[in-house]
């Protein structure tokens, strides 16, 4: 599947019960949306929520900053992740468009 979100550096993940998983800050660690990679596996039971945003216009897109560096994804996932973010504690997702 096709990552719908641009300029991600990615590194492989080193056996098939391993998933990557985006870490949410919160809000209170900055205005900006900042993610972070990270590889999980899922004999470890991560617990994590999944989210499918490669739906939707192409169009528009908006900036996220994932591993610190600043990502394109389209206007519907920014405005989830806007919405997800928690106050004080970061949030783990699986979201198609960026850990696939």
């Amino acid at each position: 599947m096709e990552s719908l979100a641009s300029d991600i550096s990615y590194f492989p993940l080193t056996d098939r019960a391993e998933i990557r998983l985006i870490a949410l800050e919160p809000r209170s660690a900055s205005e900006d949306l900042q993610c972070t990679i990270k590889h999980v596996k899922l004999n470890d039971r991560p617990n994590y929520e999944a989210l499918s945003y490669m739906w939707g216009s192409k169009g528009i897109q908006k900036s996220v900053l994932i591993n610190s560096d600043v990502c394109l994804v389209r206007e519907n996932l920014c405005s989830a992740l806007q919405h997800l973010r928690l106050a004080h504690e970061e949030r783990l997702l699986w979201v198609d468009a960026v850990c696939s």
